[in-house]
């Protein structure tokens, strides 16, 4: 089967995003849930999104496993995945890795900063030299 699946996504939600998504036949989201946020800061945003699951449970679900991502496509719905751009909610814990996984946090990607940074190096060197 084929799968329609957004990465990275870090935006304003809002009901009216979810209903671009679903009209572009998104199955799957995997939304950036903080940025440079702590942990404390990432619990806040969980609270945020409890509400925001609730008011759009027509069209949008919290995935869990990529089981899920079937679930949305039959649903005609988009299964949200939770995840990170960097490591920053978890901070200098170890113990934290755990708790986040618990919260359904289950992605972070430490690529896509350590490559923005290296950028940003390159692009100052340019300019100084």
């Amino acid at each position: 089967m084929n799968f329609k699946i957004d990465n990275l996504q870090y935006c304003n939600w809002s009901r009216k995003i979810f209903e671009i998504n679903r009209s572009a036949g998104l199955d799957a989201v995997h939304v950036t849930i903080v940025y440079h946020e702590d942990y404390d800061e990432l619990l806040a945003e969980l609270k945020k999104w409890e509400k925001i699951f609730e008011e759009n449970s027509d069209i949008i679900f919290l995935g869990k496993d990529f089981k899920d991502i079937d679930k949305a496509k039959n649903e005609s719905k988009t299964v949200i995945f939770f995840g990170f751009q960097n490591c920053s909610p978890i901070e200098d814990d170890i113990g934290l890795v755990e708790k986040v996984m618990n919260l359904d946090v289950d992605l972070c990607s430490l690529l896509t900063t350590i490559n923005l940074f290296l950028l940003l190096v390159a692009m100052k060197k340019l300019i100084v030299e």
